[in-house]
């Protein structure tokens, strides 16, 4: 057996330091355990967007009024920018294929 070539051990490092911080992450709060403001957020939420709280939203739920004011913000952003909504869409499917996301 050879040795451990470097390249081989940082790309070993960089996955074992990934997986510890993707263990480090804020649960996820289930919504039967959501206080009254995290109710009214989520209802908030499903009534804009039209589905329960999803994704990056979901840590953010620690923090209600952030998570609203999150929400709103990247509801205007994606609905209401300046450059309108075809242009938008053609950024945001740039930035998802720059980074490699569905």
């Amino acid at each position: 057996m050879g040795s451990i070539k470097p390249a081989s051990l940082a790309t070993l490092t960089c996955l074992l330091t990934t997986a510890t911080m993707a263990q480090e992450r804020l649960p996820t709060v289930p919504p039967e355990q959501y206080t009254a403001e995290q109710k009214k957020a989520a209802e908030d939420f499903l009534g804009a967007r039209k589905v329960p709280v999803f994704g990056p939203f979901e840590p953010l739920m620690y923090s209600p009024e952030v998570m609203s004011q999150a929400r709103t913000m990247g509801d205007y952003l994606r609905y209401k920018s300046r450059i309108g909504t075809t242009l938008s869409e053609l950024v945001i499917l740039v930035t998802a294929r720059e980074w490699t996301q569905d």
